[in-house]
């Protein structure tokens, strides 16, 4: 995906080295304003954005797809530059990856967070997160959590 700026927490904690889309550090993490987001949706996202979606998420393919409401043919399209995702599935993708850099940062760990939304959360009576990543309504609730969670909450 493409680079925007990222809210910074702690200026003494050097920022681990980034990708294009992965910002995700102790530091760090992604945090566009809704003029951003309505922007890089309306553009439509490529494939890399999908690639490195699939690599922040640990998500695959098939499970990715149904969380952008897509088939395994229009992905192809997409991996083949025919084609790019809607603005639609563009903010689904862009709102799972603030989710996920905000995750990583609150559990100190990308890996950890991977882990957390798969397990059955006491908040959302035993389903796990990731069950929520079908709606922006959803990946909007998990993400209040987080926030909740870095602010003293429990999960």
């Amino acid at each position: 995906m493409e680079e925007f700026e990222t809210k910074k927490f702690d200026p003494i904690i050097a920022a681990e080295p980034a990708t294009r889309f992965m910002v995700v550090s102790h530091c760090e993490y992604y945090d566009p304003s809704p003029y951003e987001i309505i922007q890089k949706s309306s553009e439509g996202l490529s494939f890399a954005s999908i690639q490195d979606l699939l690599k922040l998420t640990g998500a695959l393919r098939p499970e990715l797809a149904s969380w952008l409401h897509i088939s395994s043919k229009t992905l192809s399209r997409i991996e083949q530059g025919e084609s790019r995702l809607d603005p639609l599935q563009s903010e689904i993708a862009l709102k799972i990856r603030i989710l996920f850099e905000r995750g990583a940062h609150t559990f100190g760990s990308l890996t950890g967070f991977q882990k957390w939304v798969r397990e059955p959360a006491f908040r959302f009576d035993g389903i796990a997160p990731v069950a929520f990543f079908t709606t922006l309504t959803g990946i909007q609730m998990v993400l209040d959590l987080v926030i909740n969670i870095e602010f003293g909450e429990l999960a």
